[in-house]
């Protein structure tokens, strides 16, 4: 399990499927809807310019990451959205996106191994 180094502590960060499923819970859309979410970013345009919807979603996948990632190392994830924030908007919105890239190839490769 990977660590992120938030407020000067490390953190257990998960990036998996549960976790983008948590995310989309507590948005309140239907965990289908997530590629479509992602897309409607505008990320792969090269004139992206990002909204605070992007930024409050980044910040929450991040929380839900982080929070999955405490979960499975049985300690506490004490950080709240706003650290997220913070921590998201000092220039690390790619580590952010990587994860959910992650996430979403990791589940992929263990159900192709499982179909093996």
């Amino acid at each position: 399990m990977k660590t992120q180094t938030i407020n000067n502590k490390e953190y257990q960060v998960l990036a998996r499927y549960s976790a983008i499923k948590m995310f989309c819970d507590k948005k309140g859309i239907d965990f289908f809807e997530f590629p479509d979410l992602l897309m409607s970013y505008g990320i792969e345009k090269k004139d992206f310019k990002p909204t605070t919807k992007f930024v409050d979603d980044m910040s929450l996948i991040m929380l839900c990451f982080l929070e999955r990632g405490a979960e499975a190392s049985n300690t506490v994830c004490d950080l709240t959205l706003n650290d997220i924030l913070d921590w998201f908007l000092d220039g690390n919105v790619l580590k952010v996106y990587d994860l959910i890239i992650e996430a979403q190839g990791q589940s992929k490769n263990v159900i192709a191994t499982e179909k093996e």
